[in-house]
């Protein structure tokens, strides 16, 4: 130990530029986060601007000054004055895991807590939370810092690589768009726990790699691993996920939450004149189905995939991606496809099977919140705080919501209804599914504006004070499979954008 706090003041005497920079950034986003607003204006866009940098610059100072802390005692190389010293490889690492503690952390807890106590939100209420948002810090932004150093001989070395690996990832994400996906359907495919084992595995992997470095001081063995690890997530990247596999035999009945179907809704007919999303090149087709079972604000549902199977020639399928999924469109849920016009004329020809699958999450209410249409923030338990504040453009007014310390795990539904005008405004935000493990933001609170949709769709009007106003927290407490099969139907009937021909 008392070597360890020697060579923990040494760095700090050595580095003593970094961390003042590193506490500037700090400082400055602490003073400038409160003011920050999800929508920009004339008044508000240069402070958005500035702190939206900030949050990049920050992240930036963090990592050099953790390249600066472990070249002081590099491990490229057999040359170094620490190796014929008496350090002990425990006692350096130690203290390098101690310096990204005192001087990157422990201001950034500080900043977390005053940011959250400027806003409202009492942090001494939330000091688990606050402590697990720290250790996910220095998983996400600063352990790779520690591993990319630890494996480069200077700061020009580790500079290049840094600017490889980003390129790298930019590259990683591009590809990865190439094969659009769903949380929903991912879940249903892989298995809802996907997070949870991604993140042990990079965390335990990168912690292992670390100590084997001190331990052994294996780079050049190290910097393969590296880079295999890099090309297998770029081959992954570049390789479509798997869709979910029809079962030859037929499914048995579901055990779990039986009650709840997706089912066919021929007796609405198409979507009419004014259902097609405008996609070029494409012939959207919009079959109607209903969930069952439960209030359809409890299910959140994603189609996986689906089959049409003609009398004569061959299937046509499709796993999940922008042009077929499961839509919701003038509040009415919908099968949508959009097919080749080849393909839709050759399955066109004849009645046609429908097989698709999806995924359904099930929530139950958790709380619900009554606020006024004017006014200051409301306290909603277990989510955070929620505002209604007058906007420019399209939407005369948006719902501000704060959830501190990470995204929102939970679902949330807002419904308003303006008794003067008779129009019942209606949004939601999802949530994250499945929910995520870490809590890696810059910012200790999610702040955004949610928009919304309104029926009767005339033009949108100022709230008047007689307006209802209910908030509703959901949470997810299963993800279940639903199998649809819809026979003898002719997909012309289901074009968007013609005439209703479906009541015969």
């Amino acid at each position: 130990m008392p070597q360890t706090i020697h060579i923990l003041f040494k760095d700090a005497r050595r580095n003593w530029a970094y961390i003042a920079v590193v506490l500037a950034f700090t400082a400055m986003l602490t003073v400038l986060t409160p003011k920050w607003v999800p929508v920009y204006s004339r008044e508000t866009q240069n402070l958005d601007r500035l702190v939206d940098i900030l949050d990049i610059l920050l992240p930036v100072a963090w990592w050099f000054t953790i390249a600066h802390l472990i070249h002081g005692e590099a491990l490229v190389g057999d040359r170094q004055f620490w190796v014929t010293r008496p350090y002990s490889w425990k006692s350096l690492l130690a203290a390098k895991f101690l310096f990204c503690v005192v001087f990157l952390l422990a201001p950034h807890l500080v900043s977390d807590w005053i940011v959250l106590a400027v806003d409202g939100f009492s942090p001494q209420s939330m000091i688990p939370g606050l402590l697990w948002r720290q250790c996910s810090l220095f998983g996400v932004p600063m352990l790779p810092a520690l591993v990319l150093a630890a494996v480069t001989r200077n700061m020009r070395q580790f500079a290049l690589v840094s600017l490889a690996l980003v390129i790298a990832f930019a590259g990683l994400t591009e590809v990865e768009a190439l094969h659009p996906s769903n949380a929903i359907a991912t879940a249903l495919a892989n298995g809802a726990d996907l997070k949870w084992r991604g993140t042990i595995w990079y965390a335990g992997g990168a912690m292992a790699l670390l100590l084997w470095l001190y331990a052994r001081r294996r780079t050049g063995a190290a910097r393969a691993i590296l880079a295999a690890v890099l090309v297998w997530g770029l081959v992954e990247s570049a390789w479509a996920p798997p869709a979910i596999a029809w079962a030859a035999q037929k499914q048995p009945a579901p055990a779990e939450h039986p009650e709840i179907a997706v089912v066919f809704a021929p007796q609405r007919g198409g979507l009419g004149m004014f259902g097609a999303s405008g996609v070029k090149d494409k012939v959207q087709v919009d079959i109607p189905i209903e969930l069952t079972g439960r209030g359809r604000d409890l299910l959140d549902v994603e189609m996986a995939s689906v089959s049409i199977l003609p009398e004569h020639g061959a299937a046509w399928s499709s796993a999940w991606n922008w042009y077929t999924h499961a839509s919701k469109r003038r509040g009415k849920d919908w099968i949508e496809m959009g097919l080749e016009p080849r393909v839709f004329q050759r399955l066109n020809g004849g009645p046609v099977k429908v097989r698709a699958v999806f995924g359904v999450v099930l929530y139950e209410t958790e709380t619900t919140t009554r606020f006024a249409p004017v006014g200051g923030w409301t306290d909603v338990p277990g989510f955070g705080k929620i505002a209604i504040r007058s906007s420019s453009g399209y939407f005369s007014w948006l719902l501000w919501w704060r959830a501190p310390l990470r995204e929102p795990q939970r679902r949330f539904i807002y419904t308003v209804h303006d008794a003067d005008s008779g129009v019942v405004y209606r949004g939601e935000h999802s949530g994250d599914y499945p929910p995520t493990v870490t809590t890696a933001s810059i910012r200790p609170e999610a702040f955004f504006a949610s928009s919304h949709e309104r029926v009767p769709l005339e033009m949108e009007k100022p709230l008047s004070k007689n307006a209802r106003c209910e908030f509703t927290v959901e949470r997810p407490i299963a993800l279940i499979r639903r199998d649809l099969e819809i026979p003898n139907i002719r997909l012309g009937d289901y074009k968007a954008g013609d005439a209703d021909r479906m009541m015969r």
